[in-house]
């Protein structure tokens, strides 16, 4: 898990924007329930005073997004889940139109696909109508 001291440190001399800790969240799937450090989160959002990125958002439960935004988290990395919902999407489509093979048709329908999953995530995180 990430150190707060060093945390602090390392933005102080690299001047970055963002700053992803490690909380106990990490990309792609999880095998079981991430343990996550949300004292160590409130206190390195608190002390280091830049945007705090969140490994690893696929699979974590909506009152999870809710608490580690409340603590600081500004961006919360779902790759994993909008992979799926690309990869899905095309099965998903030959399932219901086998006879179709053309590709516009078809990235239209996948593109139509991945936007629902980044609205849903867009409105889980209260960004809904913000910059």
């Amino acid at each position: 898990l990430a150190n707060p001291e060093q945390a602090l440190e390392y933005v102080s001399q690299t001047g970055v924007d963002v700053f992803a800790p490690a909380i106990g969240t990490a990309h792609g799937i999880y095998k079981g329930e991430p343990k996550i450090a949300f004292d160590l989160l409130g206190r390195i959002a608190r002390e280091i005073r830049v945007a705090i990125a969140i490994h690893g958002g696929t699979g974590l439960s909506d009152e999870v997004f809710k608490k580690c935004i409340s603590l600081g988290g500004a961006k919360i990395n779902i790759s994993t889940q909008i992979k799926h919902a690309f990869k899905d999407s095309l099965s998903e489509y030959f399932r219901k139109s086998p006879q179709v093979y053309e590709p516009v048709k078809i990235l239209a329908y996948m593109r139509d696909r991945v936007q629902e999953v980044i609205e849903s995530f867009i409105e889980k995180f209260g960004s809904e109508g913000k910059a």
